[in-house]
């Protein structure tokens, strides 16, 4: 084997896949055709749970360097914007960020791990036997082709994806009904409140600031709706269709990255064949509004990362594999209903549509409820994975916030997952074990013994665990309320031997 994972595809998707398997020393090589981080206007969006994923593996600051910061978004380009403000997290906003810059700090962390990234090399072909996965592989510079072999396969290559296709995967769902136009340009007369969202039976726009003074200018036509709508191939056209939305042009110039994206909505019919799984566009293709797709694609490439490290050290079960499809497929359906929703808001300009649209504004205006339950799907907070045991606490599958802890200089949750294990926290007047591992210390399992200051800890149910097992990806998998400490103790050992599997394994780990 030339790797354990070869990884098809150098974006945030397929470097945080390769950040995570890094992490537990499986061997990878990244296969990128593009020679540098392409700067083509892409996601400029991190909410909040991917934010979270970032600060459990202690690279967030580099990504807030240089980023706003959005407490209020527009949804559908409604005139009452939704508010972050109240999720239970210490990103109550959504984080804007260029994605060239996302992508260079997860690859730049990525190959402090070993990663072995090889740009301007493109894979050709795909095959896959019983034992292993074969890629050829050409190399731009010279035209020369050579073949690699790995244990698994990601394909992280897009919405088009060479990897879907080869492994006969196919997209379900509709076509595109409208072209969403947009660009990355300079404004000398900007909004005076930002972000700024204006809808008019001419259309609908959106602006909103981006590092390092540009700002990002979307919206769409009524001609722009339809199977035969109207695409924006140059910078005359994209600025007068500002002006028929807004009036002005918000001194428009230095354009950068004009595109027109279709609003397709489509999911891949299965997240996994064989020994290839996909992830990110690979797997779902959709309106960009919202921002969600990039982030959603961060979470598969987590979910997936550590399950598939585990299964290659021979410390899980191969049917853990099964279990990144049953968990993911489901977010990728609703991250399509979400845009869905957004861009069906956003594209009603007939007197019936405005009906529609104001109706659901003043659902926003007057329900907190309704505007929490927005926001947290498209923060990505929404997630919870369904427990396969029906005797679990209602905590199992949950995400786990940042919880505070009043011992150890005021210790806060996220960084006990920098390196990648599960967590048995315990919260118990006095430690269960001594030392840093529990029941065998070749386990993925960090033991920690906390202190829950409940007064800063808005997430109540936590007020009365005792202990919980929680995974390298932040989703609890076992919790226990107050109880004996050596029946305690007994539970743990059950539940640590039924999660884990010392199986053998033929892949190779550096």
């Amino acid at each position: 084997m030339d790797a354990a994972v070869i990884i098809i595809g150098g974006g945030p998707v397929g470097l945080w896949a390769s950040y995570e398997l890094r992490l537990a020393g499986i061997s990878v090589i990244v296969l990128e055709s593009d020679l540098e981080i392409s700067n083509a206007m892409r996601g400029a969006t991190i909410h909040t749970r991917t934010m979270e994923v970032f600060t459990m593996r202690g690279i967030h600051e580099d990504l807030l360097e240089n980023s706003g910061k959005l407490v209020h978004a527009a949804y559908g380009q409604l005139p009452t914007p939704i508010s972050f403000a109240t999720q239970d997290s210490d990103y109550p906003f959504v984080v804007m960020q260029i994605q060239p810059r996302t992508t260079a700090v997860i690859q730049k962390h990525a190959i402090k791990l070993g990663l072995d990234i090889r740009r301007g090399h493109a894979a050709t072909e795909i095959h896959q036997s019983k034992d292993s996965v074969s890629v050829t592989v050409r190399n731009d510079a010279d035209g020369s082709t050579y073949e690699l072999k790995a244990q698994y396969l990601i394909g992280a290559d897009g919405a088009d994806s060479m990897v879907r296709k080869k492994a006969g995967i196919t997209f379900e769902g509709e076509g595109g009904t409208v072209w969403v136009w947009g660009d990355d340009l300079t404004l000398t007369d900007p909004p005076s409140t930002l972000p700024g969202s204006l809808w008019s039976p001419e259309g609908s726009l959106t602006i909103f600031p981006l590092p390092g003074g540009k700002f990002r200018v979307a919206g769409m036509n009524p001609d722009n709706v339809g199977a035969d709508g109207k695409r924006v191939m140059d910078f005359d056209d994209l600025r007068d269709r500002v002006v028929r939305i807004a009036g002005k042009d918000f001194g428009m110039h230095h354009s950068d990255t004009i595109s027109s994206t279709s609003t397709a909505s489509l999911i891949a019919s299965k997240y996994r064949e064989g020994r290839i799984f996909i992830a990110g566009d690979a797997a779902h293709r959709h309106s960009p509004t919202g921002g969600m797709g990039m982030n959603v694609g961060i979470q598969d490439a987590m979910n997936l990362g550590w399950k598939l490290a585990a299964v290659i050290n021979g410390l899980m079960p191969p049917s853990l594999l099964d279990t990144y499809e049953a968990e993911r497929w489901p977010v990728g359906r609703e991250l399509l209903r979400q845009t869905r929703a957004l861009t069906g808001l956003g594209t009603l300009f007939g007197s019936d549509g405005i009906g529609i649209r104001e109706l659901f504004d003043g659902c926003i205006q007057n329900s907190s409820y309704f505007n929490n339950y927005l926001a947290e799907h498209m923060s990505g907070l929404f997630v919870r994975y369904a427990s396969t045991d029906s005797s679990g606490h209602a905590l199992v599958g949950a995400r786990v916030p940042n919880l505070v802890f009043t011992d150890n200089g005021g210790a806060r949750l996220y960084p006990l997952f920098k390196s990648g294990r599960y967590l048995l926290l315990t919260l118990t007047s006095q430690p269960l074990y001594n030392g840093e591992y529990i029941v065998d210390d070749k386990l993925p399992v960090t033991y920690c013994s906390r202190n829950l200051d409940r007064t800063a800890t808005k997430a109540q149910e936590w007020g009365d665990i005792a202990a919980a097992l929680i995974r390298p990806d932040g989703h609890v998998a076992w919790a226990k309320a107050d109880s004996d400490l050596d029946d305690l103790r007994k539970e743990i050992s059950t539940v640590v031997e039924k999660t884990f599997s010392k199986e053998p394994s033929s892949a190779s780990a550096d």
